[in-house]
């Protein structure tokens, strides 16, 4: 099932299965996918019944702390309120000038290197790293070291021998951050940034362990750039597909925030994420075990006509408030006030500086192939 073609178009064989098998175990992932809204919507809802915390995080070679992501409440609330100060509105707001800076003096670079260029390593690659990097305050010019290893951190959620491969990458970045927490701690120069704000608040007295704060930061390094840089590519792939909004995107930047919404339901950067029965549940007309590793779908809930007309279309005025692009429930992605702030600057801004922009189809595509992310390693585009 999850051969190049269903990376680069998942919806279409997710529209496939809905129809007959909305409940689908996949041998490979040894997981059961759901593909109706309700569905995900139930499973995303309910942690006690759908728990977070993957024992396969948990084995002899591999063991890692607990995360916001692989973890349950109470362990999950502590860890999120470590991190939540730093993406409330009001300090997310602040930074959108200094965001706006940044993506154009990345688009000034990018205009230096001619016609044609790979989008990813130009500009949706490099502006988000960059973003993070200077959230948590380690230095940019890492930001190429740490994209590589989390590249390679994300296959950990493949089978094996990837699966290995993701886990190896993700100490490595886990030990990349703790040595940068440990330099900065012993310095004692602490600044505006969340690596600071971690310090301050375990010498206050917060519960949280140095491994904790390690797969923390390791946490942002991956997941704060891995899903705008694919907010960003799907979004050029969108209005490839659709030269009358492309011309609306250049005329009425304004459109920014609808379009962004448009985006994460129709062709978002997260298929979905893991989870695992904690007791025995039936799902639509299938029981499943205690135990059975479960997959929620959330683009494949985003095309349910159950719950949104024509979902096959790209509209840009059906503002789907109840998208599940982001996710639902206690574990709503955190970053989502800046993966927005970041789309909503670097698209217009893309657009305005290149606005005959267009995927170049003499290159092929190449999608990141893990069964929880939709986006591209490659996107080749000219202008």
């Amino acid at each position: 099932m999850f051969d190049r073609q269903f990376h680069l178009e998942p919806f279409v064989r997710f529209e496939e299965l809905r129809r007959h098998r909305p409940v689908f175990y996949v041998e490979a992932l040894d997981a059961w996918l759901l593909l109706r809204h309700d569905h995900v919507k139930q499973v995303l809802q309910d942690p006690r019944t759908f728990s977070s915390d993957d024992p396969r995080w948990h084995t002899e070679e591999f063991e890692t702390a607990p995360t916001m992501i692989t973890s349950d409440d109470p362990t999950h609330r502590r860890l999120r309120a470590l991190a939540q100060p730093a993406f409330t509105p009001r300090r997310i707001a602040k930074l959108a000038t200094a965001v706006e800076e940044l993506c154009e003096s990345i688009l000034d670079e990018v205009e230096a290197r001619g016609d044609r260029f790979d989008l990813v390593e130009a500009f949706s690659g490099p502006f988000p790293a960059i973003v993070i990097a200077e959230l948590l305050g380690v230095p940019r010019e890492d930001y190429p070291r740490f994209r590589r290893i989390a590249a390679q951190a994300v296959l950990a959620t493949r089978p094996e021998p990837e699966r290995s491969v993701g886990m190896r990458a993700g100490q490595e970045l886990n030990a990349y951050y703790g040595a940068f927490l440990r330099e900065r701690r012993e310095s004692g120069e602490l600044g505006d940034d969340l690596t600071s704000d971690f310090i301050r608040a375990q010498r206050d007295g917060a519960e949280c362990s140095d491994g904790e704060l390690e797969a923390m930061g390791s946490l942002f390094l991956i997941a704060g750039h891995e899903t705008t840089t694919n907010l960003i590519n799907n979004a050029v792939r969108c209005l490839d597909d659709a030269p009358k909004l492309r011309a609306k995107v250049v005329a009425d930047p304004d459109c920014a925030r609808d379009l962004v919404t448009e985006v994460l339901r129709y062709r978002g950067p997260v298929l979905g994420n893991f989870r695992f029965t904690t007791r025995t549940v039936e799902i639509g007309e299938t029981v499943l075990p205690a135990g059975s590793r479960v997959l929620p779908m959330l683009m494949a809930a985003n095309h349910d006509p159950n719950e949104y007309e024509a979902p096959g279309e790209f509209q840009l005025e059906r503002r789907a408030k109840g998208h599940l692009g982001f996710g639902r429930g206690i574990h709503r992605c955190l970053g989502e006030p800046l993966a927005k702030l970041e789309a909503e600057i670097a698209i217009p801004a893309l657009y305005r500086r290149f606005p005959e922009l267009r995927v170049d189809t003499e290159r092929d595509i190449l999608p990141v192939e893990v069964p929880v992310i939709h986006g591209c390693r490659e996107l080749h585009v000219r202008v």
